[in-house]
Formats: structure tokens, sequence, C-alpha cells
């Protein structure tokens, strides 16, 4: 018998890590579960079926026996939602999903199902559907001999999503319904594309800076409602991010009188003194800095390896 459900939900790259990413300055980790339990318990309440549209994590190799072990007990919580998960690019480690990815790790657990080409024959709402999902970087099936949902993670062209690179919406006999992940920001309504709807619902949380605007939610869908975005509870973005101050308005200049690299290393320390407590645990708000600093001295290529150089040693983990 086919898996039987009220609905669908599709939950949009939840990026769980121990260490914030961008200039995240809440306990991301605890923001990334909660958001998840959030939707799951949207899940359990309208009887939907939780699909997760890759990018699970925020990177391939995740330790934090913490972040995992709270991730495994979540799980097993909801384990009679079976919920199930497509891979996303964060995902993957040298492009493939390998035995020390924290994604196969989950797999091995059986707490949550991989989604794929073979995908899973479902009963939603009296409708029986194909569901199928494809890694990121999979080529576009030529078509499906039964009605069919697809959920992808592809750098696909929705409507006032800003993503640049982005490909057309391809027409895939046999598909009713596609769902995309990989674009954080939601589109506001669906495509229509020969005879299915897309619909990208964003993800359910902010990743970095330029999201700041988004808001974070899940998707239902079922065949007699279409899809409905229902928000989850989120923080005012000056509660996770931090107020990014450019180094050019504290008035950092690098001496034109003294060797070019000590100078432009003084800047950016002095920067990121009076900056103080604007850095992230991944380094990138010091990115942002650095980048500042060397172009407002007009640095030259050899100066700007150099810094990188010192960057990546001083934020290698």
């Amino acid at each position: 018998m086919p898996l039987s459900f009220d609905c669908l939900m599709f939950i949009g790259d939840p990026h769980l890590a121990a260490r914030g990413p961008g200039s995240r300055i809440d306990d991301f980790r605890a923001t990334g579960l909660n958001k998840l339990r959030q939707a799951f318990t949207l899940a359990r309440q309208y009887k939907a079926w939780p699909i997760i549209t890759g990018d699970l994590f925020h990177r391939a190799v995740e330790s934090d026996p913490l972040l995992m072990g709270e991730l495994f007990n979540l799980l097993w919580e909801f384990r009679d939602l079976m919920p199930c998960c497509s891979v996303g690019n964060h995902d993957k480690r040298e492009f493939t999903l390998k035995a020390g990815t924290a994604l196969q790790l989950v797999f091995n657990t059986r707490l949550l199902t991989p989604l794929d080409i073979e995908g899973f024959e479902v009963e939603v709402s009296g409708e029986t559907f194909r569901v199928v999902g494809l890694d990121h970087g999979d080529e576009f099936p030529k078509g499906f001999s039964t009605p069919t949902i697809l959920v992808t993670h592809h750098d696909l062209a929705f409507p006032d999503c800003g993503y640049p690179g982005t490909q057309p919406i391809p027409a895939i006999p046999g598909v009713v319904l596609g769902v995309n992940g990989h674009i954080h920001k939601a589109s506001p309504a669906p495509v229509k594309v020969g005879d299915a709807e897309w619909y990208n619902p964003g993800n359910i949380l902010r990743v970095s800076r330029g999201e700041i605007t988004n808001e974070p939610g899940v998707l239902l869908w079922s065949p007699l409602e279409g899809g409905v975005r229902v928000l989850l509870d989120f923080k005012p973005a000056t509660e996770v991010f931090q107020t990014i101050t450019k180094a050019s308005d504290l008035q950092v200049s690098a001496d034109a009188e003294t060797p070019a690299t000590p100078s432009l290393f003084g800047a950016l320390v002095a920067a990121e003194g009076e900056l103080g407590a604007q850095k992230t645990s991944d380094g990138s708000f010091l990115q942002t800095v650095m980048n500042d600093v060397l172009d407002a001295a007009e640095a030259a290529a050899s100066e700007r390896q150099g810094m990188a150089a010192l960057m990546a040693e001083a934020t290698a983990d």
C-alpha cells in the first residue's frame, strides 16, 4: 500500500550547523533545530509528509556531537512522520554523498529516508502520485509515465528571486508538481510550466545577510487546495545578524610611505579591533572588512594574495 497523507510539506534547506555561517550572532545550532521542530510539529498537525528539499546541513562534514545528538533525538521524536530528504550541494563532499558526510550518517540511522529518482508511491488526499527527488547537479529526466511530484535542488529561474545563473524550468511529461530547494528566497507565486505548477518555498532560516528580508516558512500542498506557504516563528534580523560597519566608515587608511603589506595588515587589525564584537565563527565578517581595506588601499594582486593566505590560515578548522 502507498503512503497516505492529507498533504505534503516541503521544508526548504535547513542548513543545520554547529558553527554559525555569515554574520549570524545567535546560537545557530539551536535556531536551526528549532525551525526543524516547528516544521515537524506543523506536519503532524496537518497530517503532512515532511520532505526536506536538500541542504539539511550547511557543511558536508559536521562532527559536533551536540548538534548530531539533538538532531537524532528530534528525528526519533517525529519518526511517525517518516520524513525524507533529497541531497543538496552543501550535503556533498567532493561532489558526491560519501560515507563521511553528515547527511549519509543520518540516513544510516534510518530516522530520515533518502528521496531519490526511484521515489515513493504516495496517496495525498485520495489521489496517488509518485514523489521523486533529484540530487543537486542531477540531469532532469525525460519524463514519467504516472503523475509525478518532482523535488529538485537546482538553479531554476523563479520570478523575483534574484538568483544569478539560473536556467529555465523544464517542461517534463508526467510532472504535475515541481518543488525546488537551493534558492533561499521564496517565490511569491507558483510558475506554470507544461502541465506542472512549480514552487520555490525558500529556506526555513536565513543563512546570510543577503537574506535579511526573507521570511522563513514551509510549503503545504494538496491536490485539493494547491500550495500554501506557512510562516515559521523567527526573530527580527537585528537579533540574529550583526550590524555591519564598513571599514571605510572607521576612516582606516594605508600609509603610502610605508611598505604596502605591513600597512594593509595594520589597517586590517585596526579595523577588526574597532569593530570588536562584529565577528563570525567562520570568519566571513573579517573577510568583508579585509576586502574593504584592500579596496580602499587599491592593493596590488600580490598583496591581495598574501592577505588571502593569511586569512585562510587564520580561519582554518
